[in-house]
């Protein structure tokens, strides 16, 4: 009830009291998404036929509806059929970006490492690599582009990470100890006089 509609009711010469003065608040609807029953078994079939459209025309795009298929659905992931042919025809895409397009170059990497962890080596991210998207990250960064900026940091904050595992959970992303990243100082050879 607001104030004035609080004087039309009651004479103004009758006490205010503070909670008659207050707004009252929409309620928030609850967020609830429950992937057993939002992600239908149509649904499901629907995205694999489209999963089985892209392996044979796009690896890129194979690639990224795997991997959200997997955080979607972990547990209906070993039906995805990541077998060797996709791997390679993945592992093709990301080595034709690899010169060409260092975002879409993360990307793919991102997305494969989610879909096979255990095969992130393939990925050869070499120096040249992490020195190519870290300039993109910079590059976003000092233009202010701020979306692109935390799309790319994710990518990398991925690859980088020691372990990934999705889980029913979401995915979880386990980062080596920040002193890892620190280079090791060699001990100086010990110097003798004679």
């Amino acid at each position: 009830m607001g104030i004035r509609k609080h004087f039309e009711k009651k004479p103004p010469d009758e006490n205010l009291k503070l909670q008659d003065l207050s707004l009252k608040q929409e309620e928030t609807p609850e967020l609830k998404f429950d992937p057993e029953t939002e992600i239908t078994e149509s649904a499901w079939q629907g995205m694999k036929q489209k999963l089985e459209n892209y392996r044979n025309s796009d690896w890129w795009d194979f690639a990224a509806l795997a991997m959200s298929m997997k955080i979607l659905s972990p547990d209906k992931s070993s039906e995805l059929n990541i077998d060797d042919q996709a791997w390679q025809g993945m592992k093709q895409k990301l080595e034709n970006y690899r010169n060409s397009n260092w975002r879409l170059f993360a990307d793919q990497a991102m997305s494969m490492k989610i879909l096979s962890p255990d095969k992130s080596s393939d990925l050869k991210i070499d120096n040249k690599a992490w020195q190519k998207m870290k300039q993109e990250l910079e590059a976003n960064r000092n233009s202010n582009w701020w979306e692109d900026f935390a799309i790319q940091a994710r990518r990398m904050k991925i690859m980088a990470a020691d372990k990934i595992k999705v889980t029913d959970q979401g995915l979880e992303i386990t980062m080596r100890p920040p002193e890892s990243f620190k280079s090791e100082k060699k001990p100086r050879p010990e110097r003798r006089q004679f």
